[in-house]
Order: C-alpha cells, then sequence, then structure tokens
C-alpha cells in the first residue's frame, strides 16, 4: 500500500472521525492524526485505530517546536512527527528525546518552507535518519531530487482541489497521503476505494513501456 489518511476534525458528514479511520486503516499504509484531532481523541479512540492498522503507522502529528515528554506521548502512538524547523536546529530540546525514547520519527515540511533551505534539511536527514519526511505538493521536485535515497518520502496532497493520485509516486515518492476527499464525503469507504483505484492505475501507466 502506498497512500495514507490524514484527519484533522473531530467529526465529519458520516460520523465521528476515530469510528471512520477505523474502518478505513485496512485500506491504507498509514493514518497521520493532527491538530486539532489530537486532542480531541481519546485514548481508547487512538488504541481502536491502531488496532486497526494492524502495525501500520499510527503518527501523531505534533509538528513539535517544543520539549514533550515521551511518557506522555506513548499512550497515543510511538509514530510522531516533528517540523522541520526543530528537526534542524532544535535536535537536542524537541526530537533527541523522543529518538532515544524509541519513537519513529517523521519531519513535517511547511508549506511555507523556504526550498534554498534544502540543502540544510538534506544535512540534517542524512546525520539523524528519521523514518520519513512529510512535503506538501509544490515541494515534491526539489524534495525528490535532494532527499531521495535519504529517507523514505510521504508526498502531503491536502488541500488540492483535484489530488493527481499517483504522480508524486511515479516521480520517486514513497507514499502520498490526503485528507478530506474521503472524510468528507458521504461515504468514505466507497471514495477511498475510487482513489485507491486511481492512484494504482497512474502507477500501471507511468510504469508501462511507450508504445
Amino acid at each position: 500500500m502506498t497512500l495514507m489518511l490524514s484527519a484533522d476534525r473531530a467529526r465529519v458528514r458520516a460520523g465521528r472521525t476515530p469510528d471512520i479511520l477505523r474502518e478505513l486503516a485496512d485500506m491504507v499504509e498509514g493514518v497521520i492524526v493532527r491538530h486539532p484531532l489530537t486532542v480531541s481523541m481519546t485514548p481508547e479512540d487512538y488504541e481502536a485505530v491502531r488496532a486497526s492498522l494492524r502495525g501500520r503507522p499510527l503518527i501523531v502529528d505534533l509538528s513539535l517546536s517544543y520539549s514533550v515528554d515521551p511518557a506522555e506521548l506513548g499512550r497515543l502512538s510511538t509514530w510522531v512527527t516533528v517540523s522541520s524547523e526543530a528537526f534542524v536546529s532544535g535536535w537536542d530540546e524537541v526530537v533527541s528525546p523522543l529518538a532515544s525514547a524509541g519513537y519513529s520519527v517523521l519531519v513535517s515540511v511547511p508549506r511555507f518552507f523556504d526550498p534554498s533551505r534544502m540543502g540544510e534539511l538534506r544535512r540534517a536527514l542524512s546525520a539523524r535518519a528519521p523514518w520519513g519526511v512529510i512535503v506538501p505538493w509544490p515541494l515534491r521536485e526539489r524534495a525528490l531530487r535532494e532527499l531521495r535515497g535519504l529517507t523514505k518520502i510521504i508526498v502531503d496532497l491536502s488541500g488540492l482541489g483535484s489530488a493527481p493520485l499517483g504522480q508524486a509516486l511515479c516521480e520517486g515518492a514513497d507514499y502520498e497521503t490526503i485528507n478530506g476527499v474521503v472524510l468528507n464525503s458521504d461515504d468514505p469507504v466507497e471514495a477511498l476505494k475510487v482513489l485507491i483505484y486511481r492512484q494504482r492505475r497512474a502507477l500501471e501507466l507511468c510504469s508501462s513501456p511507450p508504445g
């Protein structure tokens, strides 16, 4: 599986988001829980989604820029994102305690990230080897050019009106992540099935020899 699902709202059209995530978890490679959903989900919600994922990542996206007690995060998940700024400049205060405690760390690159700092991020990734890096769609080409081979690259399609599913994978990304287009639908399961088909079809087309 090469599709991840992210969510940030406590309720959507079809009901409670944690309940829907539990239904969808078996169809995706991982789930990213973003603010403010991170604080509205109960420990029981986290446990239920984690069980449905069957060992695949349940990622708590805190995009941390401050110290956090790893024991507090441990009740939610052992996968966590930190901001690219914290990863590059706040390693000792923010990231090192999480990595030392056994957390799988991902780096979240914001949409306003200055592309001229990609080399700085590359050096940090090379030295510290996180599990993955999440990059927004507009930065994907530069990120794939400069960061590929250092860690898993996850391209965030959130916020795109018509998500070009599969294109980032054809260009070399490891995963794509989406959110509202599934969770805002009347039937999230069917909506996700359609997107998985679109992604697979795009991959088939780009991997087929011309002619």
